[in-house]
């Protein structure tokens, strides 16, 4: 008999402990034990990040992935990566950020404002796995800090974004001579985040993919 195909994965501690253990083998491990197939079909690719220099802590170089399931799983949060676990539409979460209610760091924002203008589901699903193919880009925020003390996360495509980018930390941190409303007036080209307030972004994109809009998103922007 073929193992059934399940995204659960078993709750007691010790199962938990070894799949946080950041082992690469550890999920196949468990897997096979449990006689489970995990769904990797289901997973679609969708962007990969790399901290910039100059944040504090841990530095992290990440992908992230959209996935279709035919019901909720069972989902726990665990001690050291989140706080909660929680189901809600990304507009609901930006709305929350907006108003002070929680904090997203640049790159929650950036992706929430994309999933936003997916009016159904069914649309993103659709367009997260055609897109998969074409590949992408990782995304590596440059830090600038501004005359006014604003600073911008600087990405890929704006005009203001460096030639050379400082992946390792060699150099000091990027300051520029305007202020925020200057380097807004005087750039025709954004990928940008406003940090803590709202991704900005007026270019194609490469690899087919959707660029993020302002909370709330227009009915112009929805797909």
């Amino acid at each position: 008999m073929a193992p059934e195909l399940s995204c659960s994965i078993p709750s007691t501690p010790r199962k938990r402990r070894r799949v946080k253990a950041r082992r690469p083998t550890a999920l196949m491990e468990l897997a096979r034990e449990r006689r489970l197939v995990p769904d990797v079909w289901s997973l679609h690719e969708w962007s990969a990040w790399l901290t910039p220099v100059g944040v504090t802590g841990h530095r992290h170089d990440a992908a992230f992935f959209v996935a279709s399931v035919p019901e909720r799983p069972a989902c726990s949060a665990d001690s050291t990566e989140s706080e909660r676990v929680e189901w809600r539409r990304p507009a609901e979460v930006l709305a929350d950020q907006a108003a002070g209610r929680t904090v997203l760091m640049p790159p929650q924002m950036y992706e929430l404002s994309r999933l936003q203008r997916f009016a159904a589901w069914s649309r993103l699903e659709r367009f997260s796995r055609e897109r998969a193919p074409l590949g992408l880009d990782r995304m590596f925020p440059v830090i600038a800090q501004l005359s006014d003390g604003n600073q911008l996360g600087l990405l890929l495509g704006d005009d203001l974004y460096p030639e050379s980018p400082d992946t390792l930390g060699e150099r000091t941190v990027m300051k520029l001579p305007h202020t925020l409303q200057e380097a807004s007036s005087g750039s025709r080209r954004w990928h940008r985040s406003h940090m803590g307030k709202a991704s900005l972004c007026n270019i194609q994109l490469p690899h087919g993919h959707i660029a993020p809009v302002p909370y709330p998103a227009r009915e112009a922007d929805m797909v």
